[in-house]
């Protein structure tokens, strides 16, 4: 009959590959974050490089998702914009209170005619008077494809 033996061996054996194990799992997270926090601050600031200005850099750290960058040509005096957001509202006045005049879905190309400071809308106080009827978006919505002349 064979003669049992003490098995203190095998629970430290075990204790020990538990802590293998969670030493493993800690490093491949500090990896994660470190492969992820260069990748998180290119996101941010490629886009800022490619603003028209600094004032409109706000709406240049937004993505505008699957949309054609339309190529607009005419006047010169005209900027042009896309829509970032779902819908984006129209205004009577700059300022985010005003009345609503209308909406234009994402990825729509609009004429601008000139750009002042008016209510803040997410800390943006940018706003734009289109071209092509009355109204006013605020800059914090509006992605800027050529630039649009100040007031």
């Amino acid at each position: 009959m064979p003669l049992a033996l003490p098995r203190p061996a095998a629970g430290r054996a075990r204790r020990r590959a538990a802590r293998r194990s969670t030493a493993r799992r800690a490093t491949a997270r500090r990896a994660t974050v470190r492969l992820l926090a260069p990748a998180a601050v290119a996101a941010a600031v490629v886009p800022l490089l490619g603003a028209a200005d600094p004032g409109d850099r706000a709406a240049a750290t937004l993505p505008v998702p699957h949309c054609v960058k339309a190529l607009r040509t005419g006047d010169e005096n005209v900027g042009y914009g896309q829509v970032v957001p779902e819908w984006l509202t129209i205004r009577q006045d700059p300022t985010p209170e005003s009345e609503e005049l209308g909406r234009l879905p994402r990825c729509s190309t609009v004429a601008l005619r000139y750009r002042l400071a008016g209510g803040s809308v997410h800390g943006n106080r940018t706003w734009y008077r289109l071209s092509d009827r009355p109204g006013w978006v605020s800059g914090a919505y509006v992605r800027i494809q050529r630039p649009v002349p100040t007031a």
